[in-house]
């Protein structure tokens, strides 16, 4: 079948057909016979270099350079503005000290860790002011996903959320609302989980400000890895001027007293009935 089809090309690409009994009709006919015996190593051979070509593509995607994955991020948005992006690795932290439109941003940072007794989430920023002639609020959402601590698989976390500061530049119309979730999708910014609530303390006046006391939550572990988002819209005056703390904090919910004696006890139970069980086998001998 291989020299068939040759003889066919040649004729067709050449333009030029032979008699059977031609020289070159004869060479044909052998290439026919010897691509019909060797019909079988054609295949083999194929074989074989589809899986060399398989295992040279597979070490080459094995070593390529891959994209770095961005775990903790935060954006900045003057209003209804562009969207500004800081991004690092996995519990790396963020710091940034520039301008956002109108807004000049201070020594803001971000910190988070993954750890026992507790997990967290915190920013602050040592002074955020408002340069221009009129009133606009600055958007600055944070989160950190591939939370593995504390506890496991459906443990249940207590989440607290608390942010404090001090409004150096006040005025009538100055707001603020901080909001932390936690979700067990572990995306980036998420704000469909838990969360604590909105915090508002007033920024309106030149003093300090707290949450106090401190909104809380249980959040449920899922069965895989979780994030932590917190929201701050910080609207301030002309002139307007701020600085504050943020922390978002994930602990294990400790057992009830009562649920913890009664586990307790479940072993002496266990060593008394078997204790009771070998005295009545005693007895029967």
């Amino acid at each position: 079948m291989q020299g068939a089809r040759l003889a066919d090309a040649l004729c067709g690409r050449r333009g030029i057909c032979w008699e059977e009994g031609d020289y070159s009709w004869r060479v044909i006919r052998s290439v026919n016979w010897l691509g019909t015996l060797t019909n079988e190593n054609i295949m083999v051979s194929c074989f074989r270099k589809s899986l060399l070509t398989s295992a040279i593509l597979s070490a080459v995607l094995a070593f390529a350079p891959q994209a770095a994955r961005a775990d903790m991020e935060v954006t900045f948005q003057e209003d209804a503005g562009p969207i500004t992006t800081l991004t690092a690795a996995s519990f790396a932290g963020i710091s940034f000290n520039s301008t956002v439109g109108d807004f000049k941003v201070q020594f803001f940072g971000v910190t988070a860790d993954d750890a026992t007794p507790s997990s967290d989430l915190m920013s602050s920023v040592t002074k955020l002011s408002n340069t221009s002639g009129a009133t606009h609020t600055l958007h600055i959402n944070v989160t950190e996903t591939d939370y593995t601590l504390p506890g496991g698989i459906g443990s249940s976390l207590d989440m607290t959320s608390h942010i404090g500061g001090t409004v150096s530049a006040g005025g009538s119309g100055q707001k603020l609302a901080f909001q932390s979730y936690a979700s067990n999708s572990n995306l980036d910014f998420d704000t469909s989980g838990t969360s604590t609530g909105k915090q508002t303390p007033d920024i309106s006046l030149k003093s300090s400000f707290d949450s106090t006391p401190d909104p809380s939550a249980t959040f449920l572990r899922g069965s895989g890895l979780y994030s932590v988002t917190t929201t701050n819209d910080v609207t301030l005056v002309a002139g307007g001027a701020v600085n504050y703390a943020t922390s978002t904090t994930l602990t294990i919910t400790p057992a009830p007293a009562g649920l913890l004696l009664a586990l307790g006890a479940v072993p002496g139970l266990g060593i008394g009935a078997w204790m009771r069980r070998r005295g009545r086998k005693t007895e029967a001998c």
